[in-house]
Parts: C-alpha cells; sequence; structure tokens
C-alpha cells in the first residue's frame, strides 16, 4: 500500500503529527540571521523529475551572487545527478538514492557523513510538491538555519514544522522558477537572470554531436529538439500538440525538427 491510499492516510496524519510534537523547530524571522556566519549551505532538491530540478538551478545562481565563497552541496536524486554535477554555482553534489537496492553500506555511511559535515543554512526547495525525505535530510544535516517554503503544508499538521524559516508562497499559477526563487527571497537573495542552468563538457558536446550526425540529422539548419512524453498522466502533453509546435518553427524558421524520448516513459502516439 501506498501512502496516500485512503487506508494508509490516517497513519500517515497520526505519524506527521508526532512528529511535529517531537521535531517541531521554533520560527524565527530573517532578521535574527547572523548572515556573516554562513560559510556551508546545503540545497535540498532530491524528489523531483528533470526539469522540476532544471526550473530550480535559478535559486543556485541567487545563492552564489548572494555568497561568491560560500561552499554549497545540493542534494538530488541519482537520474538528475549527471544534469548538476557540472553547474558551475554549486561546489558538491550528495546523491540520494531512490530505490533500496543502490544503498550499501559504504554508499550510506559516505552520505551520512557528508550530510553531517557541518551546514550553517540548509534550504529545501519544496514547491511542486512537498517531500518529507527531504525536510528529514535538512533536518538531520544539523543546520541552525532550515529555510523552506509555507506551503505546501504535510497532511495532518499545522505548519511545516522541520523548518526555522518558513517562506511566504503563494498556490498561485506563475512560473516554478518563480515560486523556487521565492523561497530564497525571504532572506533577501534572488537573481536576475531566470534562465536554467546545465552545464556540458565539451566531450559531452561532441558526443551529442557525433550521435546525432550518425542518426541522419543535418546541421545546416536550426535544430529544435522536441521531448514529447511524460511519466505522470497529469503532465502528459498531448501529441496534437506537439505538433503544433514543431509546425511552428519548421514553417517560422525553416527548422529541423528532432524528437526524443525516454524508453521506459509515456510517448504519445503521432500519425
Amino acid at each position: 500500500m501506498r501512502w496516500c491510499d485512503p487506508v494508509v492516510l490516517p497513519l500517515k496524519r497520526k505519524s506527521l503529527q508526532f512528529l511535529e510534537r517531537c521535531f517541531g523547530k521554533g520560527e524565527i524571522s530573517p532578521q535574527e540571521i547572523n548572515f556573516d556566519v554562513i560559510q556551508r549551505i546545503l540545497v535540498v532538491r532530491q524528489h523531483d523529475q528533470l526539469g522540476d530540478f532544471l526550473l530550480s538551478t535559478p535559486v543556485l545562481r541567487a545563492l552564489r551572487e548572494r555568497f561568491p565563497d560560500a561552499h554549497i552541496t545540493l542534494v538530488v536524486r541519482e537520474y538528475t545527478s549527471a544534469a548538476a554535477l557540472h553547474n558551475q554555482y554549486i561546489d558538491d553534489v550528495l546523491v540520494f538514492y531512490e530505490v533500496g537496492y543502490r544503498w550499501n553500506w559504504k554508499r550510506l555511511r559516505y552520505f551520512w557523513q557528508r550530510l553531517r559535515k557541518g551546514f550553517d543554512l540548509a534550504i529545501v526547495l519544496n514547491t511542486v510538491s512537498h517531500s518529507l525525505t527531504s525536510d528529514l535530510l535538512a533536518y538531520f544535516s544539523r543546520a541552525p538555519y532550515i529555510l523552506g517554503p509555507s506551503f505546501p503544508v504535510l497532511p495532518g499538521t499545522s505548519h511545516n514544522f522541520f523548518y526555522n524559516l518558513l517562506a511566504p508562497v503563494q498556490n498561485d499559477d506563475r512560473h516554478q522558477s518563480e515560486k523556487n526563487l521565492d523561497i530564497v527571497r525571504y532572506l533577501g537573495m534572488s537573481t536576475s537572470d531566470l534562465s536554467e542552468n546545465m552545464h556540458l563538457l565539451p566531450q559531452e558536446k561532441e558526443w551529442a554531436k557525433e550521435y546525432l550526425q550518425n542518426a541522419g540529422v543535418a546541421f545546416s539548419r536550426l535544430l529544435v529538439g522536441l521531448h514529447p512524453g511524460a511519466g505522470k498522466p497529469g503532465n502528459r502533453w498531448s501529441a496534437a500538440n506537439f505538433a503544433r509546435v514543431g509546425d511552428y518553427f519548421a514553417k517560422q524558421y525553416g527548422a529541423e525538427i528532432v524528437l526524443s524520448w525516454c524508453r521506459n516513459t509515456y510517448m504519445p502516439r503521432f500519425t
């Protein structure tokens, strides 16, 4: 059974209420923080898909602009770690494996030691959904300041009790990059550059170029890549919408359209 099942949900609520009573932190204001002592920052973004992760990278840029000399560690899932490895705004990537069999004693000990390294500030980027695992990772990092959004709240709890810095985030239709930035804006950090960041090494770019050439892709005109499909039904865009996007770029710019998809991901049927 899953945590969201009707039979399990009451147990989940009771468990979270117990955690709130035992581990709830008292809220403080940004004015109470001594920013001069913040030298090590932990950012937890480990429960999302690749697209959600990329939309959170402006936060990393904002942190680096505010703390140019700080050591910034990012916690991500294994399947998004490759996109984070060479990010110019972070110093370290800590991988949290999604499935149990990927863990062993060596990996667990390494992760725990790195998590307990001594962070001054932990930031949890819960915006699309609320990950209890992310909250626990921030809590066990022992950071004296834990920043996270005020919304969404875990079921059955009065507030996001693992954080002592609660950033007001609205449940509206604004872009997810803005919602992510709202969390650190609460502490006066922001950036004028909202673009996503994923740094590719020269050898990675060369490999991709060779791969596309072998697939018959020409480089004489504009290339537009479309990646249709999604693992979650609610995230699936129709084939007709993707086709319209492809037609637009082909007609307006004479672009060559390249389709890609993941083997285990839903792929809409094109006719």
